[in-house]
């Protein structure tokens, strides 16, 4: 039992199996074993602790940086995002305009100069050496959407898999 952080009564905690991760923007992610729920009986309640959440980014935009395919628009802007860049700043930095970010973000799959060129800001961002092959790995035309599935075992981060 935990108490409730909003009327201080008792709360009853749960542990998620398998949490799909809205939160992030991504319909295909999944937390395994690492989101814990608290409600509390008396006031109704909810709340969501989300364990090392700066890990489970960083773990979701590597998998996004390294996926074989295409990405989607809400993928793309995970990466936007998670280097803490707005639209317009992205688009200053790849000498875009900014509607153009926001209408690739908007697809259902980005397009294939505008995945290689979101894929390497990103790391060009992050100040590590490019990957100048990622674009080999981008499959031509659609595939089948990946779940991302990321496994946890007292707080850590022990898989990642699609």
């Amino acid at each position: 039992m935990n108490e409730c952080i909003n009327c201080g009564k008792k709360a009853k905690s749960k542990l998620h199996k398998l949490y799909k991760y809205i939160e992030s923007g991504i319909d295909t992610v999944f937390l395994k074993n690492i989101v814990t729920e608290t409600v509390c009986d008396h006031c109704g309640e909810r709340t969501l602790d989300f364990g090392p959440i700066a890990q489970i980014h960083k773990a979701i935009a590597e998998h996004l940086f390294n996926k074989q395919d295409l990405l989607t628009g809400k993928e793309a802007r995970f990466l936007r995002t998670y280097r803490g860049a707005n639209g317009a700043m992205l688009a200053k930095h790849l000498r875009k305009d900014p509607a153009t970010i926001y209408r690739a973000e908007a697809e259902k799959k980005v397009n294939k100069d505008y995945d290689i060129l979101i894929r390497l800001w990103y790391k060009a961002s992050e100040n590590l050496p490019l990957d100048y092959d990622a674009h080999d790995r981008i499959i031509e035309g659609d595939k089948k959407e990946n779940k991302i599935v990321l496994e946890f075992e007292k707080n850590r981060l022990v898989e990642a898999s699609t």
